[in-house]
């Protein structure tokens, strides 16, 4: 008889299944654990779906309308749809919808990007120094349309390197690469060379804002390379494909430590370390980012291989 121990909160509860040929919902629900499927076991909803913690191979493979719903949705091989598995020996679970509020954010899920997954990303936070000051003496027209101008610029490079521009927060914005699965090093030097590209981009927008508005950005960037969970987060009706983690963390003060070194591009030594000899590295500090308590190597970066040289 297969076993199937159910983690609710600060209690377990071990469900038996007799029949060999059961799904994993049909004994859950004969136990009296109060499990939604309103989709009624035709693996639509996801909201029998369950997160494995232990024996995963005990509940078989996933059927064709289970990999089906499981690829678009961009799910781990640990989340499971009980309405599927049949299990055939002892595993530990716990449901993933547990109310209300769970049923209605499973049915509005977003196909196209993976609900909640530990990925390894490039990562580049853009802002431009001194906004706030720039902001209080022009007119309020002219500010938007040269931001616009400005994303444009400097997004055209992010796009063009195999980025993808994750969120604008004010006058910055979150790059990530990585997004389709490249390797490490792909990641590293496209956001490199991003970061050096759009630079060069904004030095040259800054001849047309000189001349129509008597102003120029001066952008800074901050790379860096690591372990970020992505999913889909935000209110139902707004629903946003981001990341969160120490690694996203760390690219930002990444980004605000160029204000203390006077540099324009700095990157970690998790991004540097892997492309280092495609990558012309500048100055080199030693020390702890702002919050973080442990210590990092920033370098700055100048160039990447024939890309033009930051200055």
């Amino acid at each position: 008889m297969a076993e199937v121990e159910f983690i609710e909160g600060h209690r377990s509860v071990v469900v038996r299944c007799p029949d060999l040929g059961q799904t994993l919902l049909e004994a859950s629900l004969a136990a009296g654990i109060p499990h939604y499927h309103t989709c009624e076991g035709q693996a639509r909803c996801s909201t029998c779906r369950v997160l494995v913690l232990d024996g995963g191979d005990a509940l078989g493979p996933r059927s064709e309308l289970e990999d089906e719903l499981a690829r678009m949705r961009g799910w781990p091989d640990a989340i499971r749809l009980a309405c599927q598995a049949r299990p055939s020996g002892a595993a530990r679970v716990r449901r993933v919808v547990n109310d209300e509020v769970d049923v209605d954010l499973a049915c509005r899920e977003c196909v196209g990007w993976p609900s909640a997954e530990e990925r390894e990303l490039g990562l580049l936070f853009c802002d431009i120094r001194d906004f706030t000051a720039i902001t209080e003496q022009q007119l309020a027209y002219d500010v938007v349309h040269s931001l616009n101008r400005f994303f444009r610029q400097v997004g055209d490079p992010i796009i063009a390197n195999g980025g993808t521009i994750n969120k604008y927060m004010g006058d910055g914005l979150l790059a990530l690469f990585g997004i389709g699965g490249e390797s490490r090093e792909a990641c590293c030097i496209r956001a490199a060379r991003a970061g050096v590209e759009m630079l060069a981009a904004a030095s040259a927008l800054n001849v047309y804002l000189e001349e129509h508005f008597g102003f120029s950005f001066r952008p800074r960037i901050g790379l860096h390379f690591g372990r970020v969970l992505v999913g889909q987060l935000g209110h139902p009706s707004r629903m946003d494909f981001t990341v969160v983690g120490d690694a996203v963390n760390a690219a930002s003060r990444i980004e605000a430590s160029n204000k203390a070194h006077g540099t324009d591009m700095l990157a970690s030594g998790e991004l540097v370390e892997p492309i280092r000899g495609l990558v012309h590295v500048g100055r080199v500090f030693d020390g702890r980012l702002r919050g973080m308590r442990q210590r990092v190597v920033l370098h700055e970066i100048l160039g990447v291989g024939d890309a033009p040289t930051c200055g």
